[in-house]
């Protein structure tokens, strides 16, 4: 008998989803019929390994969350993406440039009134967001991004509410440095 693959087991076993079907929803499939059926309680647990090269510690976590997609229950996640080492002579603008990348990227057209500036050498996000979680969000993006460097990044990001008013964030708008404490 020969050996189908999954996307020819998909379309001769797994009835028509609206979703497709998860990867555990697959393996458990192709145990049954590997088994003709007779294995009972089956219960599938998945180890993923993620490995890779990445250029920021923001796209190493970015493969964590697309790892959990399409999973479900029982999930280890190992992630061993290595991030490249960046050239040591950016400049603090291209820093900022790097940020202000990683945080539309992330939230989108949430973060389409925020802006990055250099300011000596500081990184100061600036602009409107509509809620306070998505305002420390940015924060901690521009803090990943800038891991184990000595720039500080400072939240100056404003909340409004639905009507355009500022609100008071949650969360006080200090300095806040991205390197590491020694270990």
């Amino acid at each position: 008998m020969p050996i189908l693959g999954l996307d020819k087991l998909r379309q001769l076993l797994l009835p028509k989803q609206e979703r497709p079907p998860t990867l555990r929803e697959e393996l458990q499939q192709v145990v049954r019929i590997r088994t003709g059926g007779m294995v009972d309680g089956l219960h599938v647990a998945l180890h993923v390994v993620v490995t890779g090269k990445a250029d920021t510690y923001y796209l190493k976590q970015l493969a964590n969350h697309g790892a959990y997609e399409g999973t479900d229950g029982d999930v280890s996640i190992e992630n061993r993406i290595t991030i490249n080492e960046p050239p040591d002579n950016r400049t603090i603008v291209d820093l900022a440039d790097e940020v202000i990348r990683v945080i539309r990227g992330d939230l989108q057209s949430f973060a389409k009134d925020i802006i990055v500036v250099a300011e000596g050498n500081d990184i100061v996000l600036r602009g409107t967001i509509e809620d306070d979680h998505r305002r420390q969000i940015a924060m901690h993006l521009a803090v990943q991004t800038l891991r184990n460097r000595s720039e500080n990044v400072r939240n100056e990001i404003q909340v409004v509410d639905g009507n355009g008013s500022m609100a008071k964030p949650s969360s006080p708008s200090l300095p806040f440095s991205s390197s590491e404490p020694e270990q």
